[in-house]
């Protein structure tokens, strides 16, 4: 069971001054992530670099989300350096 909830929605209006399509908050992502799970389900939170990611186990904990995890897909290449505990951090 997997669901594709977004943190960040793009906005596609250039930012000239940063050279790139700026990032806004999904107002909805609580409410959406509150459609397919419960404050006491396990969630795991991923996204490519970690920042998003432990963005949306704050704001899913301060909603009172109790079993919050996060990971990064950053974290693939260093998995032989890193302990096998260290993959998941608690929400």
């Amino acid at each position: 069971m997997a669901w594709n909830i977004p943190f960040s929605l793009q906005t596609y209006q250039w930012d000239a001054s940063k050279a790139r399509l700026p990032m806004t908050p999904n107002p909805d992502f609580v409410a959406q992530v509150k459609e397919v799970a419960a404050p006491d389900d396990m969630l795991l939170v991923m996204c490519r670099s970690g920042g998003r990611s432990a963005l949306a186990v704050n704001r899913l904990a301060e909603a009172g989300f109790r079993n919050v995890y996060t990971s990064s897909m950053a974290w693939k290449g260093m998995r032989s350096r890193i302990p096998k505990a260290s993959f998941m951090a608690r929400g």
